[in-house]
């Protein structure tokens, strides 16, 4: 977790414009800025204690089972004291259950007051007319909620960012939109073999496209409004009716398939043409 919320926050510093619509008195704009800078310092020093706080529990857990001469156990306890501290996956041994469960809502509580002061600043921005820094807040609160793990890669002039934690189609959108983005479109086979291999390589089978007949039953639009002229649909695809209209790209085969809207899946979100200055690596 704490690694993927540092990837998060370098995305959200990389990607979104630090510009202002209307300028305002430096008193009234660095009266909510300092206050977001405090809060997101206050953040990463309680995730920061959380985390050595588990860690330590971990150390005294290994030790204690060594003391008690059960190398199953202290084998169990040192990989899983590995993979926290390399992947931030909490540890599910019963000798660390407890500590395990105070850094999970450690980690609630400071998420929480980080996002009660994003969302006033959003308000406080907005009233200000600093629409950019509003809509930036905005977007570090949809990350926040989210917990993804962002990884970017440039490809033919367009720039994805593989989100894998998975989400209906309609929040997947929504979500790339806020990072000034799109769910991804494919315009050829090229493509949609980048887009497969990029999530394949993360353990993802499925991801999101912005196709859709949800307006037409048996027209295929993307989310942009332009027809699907490329389709790759797998055998007896598309098969779902009204019940599924949403496309979804299988990435062992790089065929389409139908599903609701309503399915939870990864995605890509996509950045066309010329990225934004800083949405790419």
């Amino acid at each position: 977790m704490i690694r993927q919320l540092l990837v998060l926050f370098c995305f959200v510093a990389l990607t979104l414009p630090a510009s202002v619509v209307v300028a305002q008195p430096e008193e009234e704009r660095d009266r909510t800025t300092e206050r977001v800078e405090r809060a997101e310092a206050d953040y990463e020093q309680a995730v920061a204690f959380a985390r050595d706080e588990l860690i330590e529990a971990l150390n005294e857990a290994v030790y204690r089972v060594a003391d008690q001469g059960d190398l199953e156990e202290l084998e169990t306890l040192e990989a899983q004291r590995s993979a926290f501290e390399e992947t931030g996956e909490l540890p599910a041994s019963r000798e660390v259950r407890r500590e395990a469960l105070a850094y999970h809502r450690a980690i609630e509580r400071a998420r929480d007051d980080l996002e009660r002061v994003y969302e006033r600043a959003v308000r406080d921005y907005t009233r200000e007319r600093r629409i950019d820094e509003a809509r930036a807040l905005r977007t570090k609160i949809a990350m926040l909620r989210l917990g993804a793990t962002v990884t970017k890669v440039d490809y033919n002039g367009h720039t994805y960012a593989l989100i894998t934690v998975a989400a209906t189609w309609d929040d997947a959108r929504a979500f790339c939109l806020a990072v000034g983005g799109d769910l991804v479109k494919l315009d050829d086979r090229r493509e949609a073999v980048f887009v497969a291999e990029l999530a394949e390589a993360a353990g993802i089978h499925a991801v999101w496209l912005s196709a859709s007949d949800v307006a037409e039953e048996g027209q295929w639009f993307w989310a942009d409004g332009t027809p699907c002229l490329y389709h790759e649909w797998r055998p007896r695809e598309p098969n779902g009716g009204r019940r599924e209209n949403y496309a979804e790209l299988r990435t062992e085969t790089q065929g389409w398939n139908d599903v609701p809207g309503s399915t939870l899946r990864a995605y890509v979100c996509e950045w066309p043409g010329e990225p934004e200055e800083g949405a790419t690596d």
